[in-house]
């Protein structure tokens, strides 16, 4: 009878471990940001979330129709006056392209052009990353494998060998994104802030906080706010017109790149931010309250 009871439990075991995961189920959302060079010194940043809404049939096959909503604006690198070209911020909601799974498969059709595959998460230790949608190289090789809990399954997390994006983790994409491109470009960059499932967070870890709104703060502006020294080396003081209460302060690079920095509240009103591990450059430094209001400020790192 131990015997029987054994068999039984390892053959359910290997039935659940074998099913194959829907990766569209449970109300998927990627939130993002990327940067975009629009000129020698002009970057559109944006902050968006890619999710599902409704179905496509195209022949013999249905599609999940992927949609991205977010906000975008124009950021100069330089000292004013601004170009009209390099100004203004708006807010958007757009069908983005269709998408389906075919076994451990997602294939990308956009709009006017041919089914192509974008994912093959069929891989084991040794194999070489295919080439696809998003993904050029063809000698990316698969050095290990771990497991990530997503919901109620263990995704596959692909460790490879190239130095840009060194994971693929099963159903989600990469560091930089789901449909982005998985290597590093010249002139456009991108980050995935965060994976989640029915509001849940699931990467990078469970229950990360991330915002899945990306609506516009109510508020912004830069006025009254002293930001010294400028250019800083490690420490910048940020002196704002009232106590705000700070959600967080964020960096971003010139290619549109987002890092989160370390700081403290010296007085009422006075913080210091901690920007020693930043690279040399001009960054803009954002800072978001908790009651929506929003302040940025040009600032070079020594």
């Amino acid at each position: 009878m131990r015997t029987f009871t054994l068999l039984v439990f390892l053959f359910l075991t290997i039935n659940i471990s074998a099913q194959t995961i829907n990766y569209f189920s449970n109300n998927p959302e990627w939130r993002q940001s990327s940067g975009q060079n629009n000129g020698e010194k002009c970057v559109k940043h944006e902050e968006y979330v890619y999710y599902f809404n409704g179905d496509s049939i195209i022949g013999d096959y249905t599609y999940k129709k992927l949609f991205k909503h977010g906000t975008a604006e124009y950021q100069w690198w330089d000292m004013p006056p601004t170009p009209e070209y390099c100004q203004g911020s708006w807010t958007y909601e757009q069908f983005h392209t269709l998408l389906r799974q075919e076994e451990l498969k997602i294939y990308i059709h956009p709009s006017g052009e041919p089914e192509e595959l974008l994912y093959n998460f069929e891989l084991e230790i040794g194999d070489t990353l295919p080439v696809t949608w998003n993904q050029w190289d063809n000698n990316i090789v698969v050095t290990s494998i771990d497991s990530l809990l997503v919901g109620t399954n263990y995704r596959k997390v692909f460790n490879l060998t190239n130095q840009d994006s060194q994971q693929l983790i099963e159903g989600i994409g990469h560091e930089r994104g789901f449909l982005e491109p998985f290597s590093e470009m010249l002139d456009f960059s991108s980050s995935l802030s965060c994976f989640a499932l029915n509001d849940t967070v699931y990467y990078p870890e469970i229950g990360t906080p991330c915002d899945l709104t990306v609506e516009l703060p109510e508020n912004v502006t830069s006025e009254n706010i002293k930001f010294y020294p400028n250019p800083v080396n490690d420490f910048l003081n940020i002196e704002l017109i009232k106590p705000y209460d700070i959600k967080q302060i964020t960096a971003i690079d010139i290619n549109g790149k987002t890092k989160n920095l370390e700081f403290v509240k010296a007085k009422q009103n006075k913080l210091i931010v901690d920007m020693s591990n930043l690279t040399k450059g001009l960054y803009v430094i954002q800072i978001d309250t908790k009651d929506l209001i929003t302040h940025r400020h040009k600032v070079i790192k020594k």
